[in-house]
């Protein structure tokens, strides 16, 4: 197809038809949507020299009721805290049953907090004492998840003495998560969720007045009306909902997740796709489709992140899909990580970081990173060492492939001169062929002069351009080509 001067990257989108007039990117690599452009990314750094003897498998951070930072994390046979410096185990005595395939979810109840892996008994950690978590009093069921929604803990996916039922919750009593009665006179109770293929209870979403169920196939909310009824559950959705628990996230209002054919938005009324006819096919074919229980997800400012195990990973989370909520953009991450986390700072004093650091020397982030801020959001990430690091280490190299394009339709075209719209410095190779039906040939890498553009003669019927980044950038726009001519008929 004939091309303007100027090739702007926009969105990339891999599942649109191949001659999309609005798509110019082929692939983009290692760089976040932002608005109209897109911007440099950095790497996991290791906000601790210690490390989690195994992997970790579902992590909470929270300001406790006296406004320091707590941070907690659960391993398959373990529970620990973090306290900026080291992984503290304080399991329960004899420890946990759990697996790799079931994760931990958290809950904080006043001064408490609680846990479920299914495979144990509710755990309870007093915040406001030191010391293990122990089993939750009261007999409550196991469970798969947890939820908070007003003055009751919700437990979804249960098992107790009777069985297995995985379309049930139940909730304690008022202000009470010692009482598990299922006595309406202290307001506690159960509900099964029996619309027809709604399926298993896969997450629950906590609220002040009104949570979210989402099951397998259905997405129901539950408020409370107080007695007799207690909850009033409205089944919103009947043919959306998520198998995969460790892909839901929720900020504000908003919950992110992936279904059973893409990614979704739920806005508390109904679900939006996000990601239809841009990346969801993609995503699907590239996804381990017998690993998505190590999907993870966190959010940094506008982008929501979703770690996954591609099928050439063997089985470990190797690439992060972005997603801009602003503008509706996506790009991926060549980055390995074993758990994504939105965590909360500690407060670190310099006095603290050659405990952290081994030395004063090796600290690699800013002094005045929010990583030493204690309470600030910061988006983290477990690396395949199973240490807690931040995205501050060094900045990715990323790539820009455009689409095939020929100057005018038809001609053989030599390209001469190509200016990148780039806040960065960049490095270019110029992919060519002679039919659509071989593969393209990429020419070594170009540098760009002293003018700052690149100088090249290639002549072809068909091009594409790499771009490739070298360091830091805020933004990346597209391509500008300064000067070519047309050589003729093919």
């Amino acid at each position: 197809m004939a091309i303007d001067p100027i090739i702007p990257f926009g969105e990339w989108k891999p599942d649109s038809a191949p001659y999309d007039q609005g798509n110019k990117l082929v692939d983009v690599k290692n760089a976040v949507p932002k608005g109209s452009h897109y911007a440099s990314f950095k790497n996991l750094s290791a906000k601790s020299l210690r490390h989690l003897p195994t992997e970790p498998k579902g992590a909470i951070s929270f300001k406790n009721f006296n406004n320091s930072t707590k941070t907690y994390v659960g391993t398959a046979n373990a529970l620990y805290s973090f306290n900026n410096i080291d992984f503290i185990e304080v399991s329960r005595a004899g420890g946990y049953s759990g697996n790799n395939l079931i994760s931990w979810e958290f809950a904080q109840f006043n001064d408490v907090l609680l846990a479920t892996n299914f495979y144990d008994e509710v755990q309870k950690k007093d915040l406001s004492l030191s010391g293990n978590f122990t089993s939750l009093d009261g007999n409550p069921p196991r469970a798969k998840h947890i939820g908070k929604i007003g003055q009751f803990i919700i437990l979804g996916n249960l098992s107790n003495s009777n069985g297995e039922f995985n379309n049930k919750v139940q909730w304690c009593g008022i202000n009470n998560i010692t009482d598990w009665s299922n006595n309406p006179d202290n307001q506690s109770g159960s509900q099964f969720f029996n619309q027809t293929g709604g399926g298993a209870v896969t997450k629950i979403i906590s609220g002040s007045q009104y949570g979210f169920i989402f099951q397998e196939n259905a997405i129901s909310r539950m408020a409370y009306v107080g007695t007799p009824i207690i909850f009033r559950i409205d089944t919103l959705e009947k043919n959306r909902g998520t198998r995969i628990p460790t892909s839901v996230y929720q900020k504000g209002k908003l919950v992110y997740y992936i279904g059973k054919d893409g990614f979704y938005v739920f806005d508390g009324n109904q679900s939006v796709p996000i990601g239809e006819n841009k990346i969801d096919n993609f995503f699907f074919n590239d996804l381990d489709l017998s690993n998505t229980h190590k999907i993870s997800v966190g959010s940094q400012e506008e982008l929501i992140f979703w770690s996954y195990p591609s099928k050439n990973s063997n089985g470990q989370c190797d690439k992060i899909i972005v997603y801009n909520e602003f503008n509706n953009s996506w790009s991926k991450l060549d980055i390995k990580t074993n758990l994504l986390h939105s965590s909360l700072s500690h407060d670190v004093g310099l006095e603290e970081l050659d405990n952290i650091y081994g030395t004063i020397d090796k600290v690699d982030l800013s002094f005045d990173s929010p990583a030493f801020i204690g309470g600030q959001p910061i988006f983290c990430g477990f690396n395949q060492a199973n240490q807690l690091c931040t995205f501050d280490g060094e900045t990715l190299t990323s790539e820009f492939i455009t689409k095939e394009f020929q100057y005018e339709s038809g001609k053989v075209t030599r390209l001469q001169k190509i200016s990148p719209i780039i806040t960065g410095d960049s490095k270019l190779q110029i992919g060519i062929r002679e039919k659509l039906n071989e593969e393209v040939k990429f020419q070594p890498e170009l540098t760009q002069n002293s003018a700052g553009y690149f100088v090249m003669r290639s002549t072809a019927p068909f091009h594409r351009l790499k771009l490739i980044t070298k360091g830091e950038f805020k933004e990346a726009n597209g391509l500008q080509i300064l000067e070519a001519t047309i050589q003729g008929n093919r």
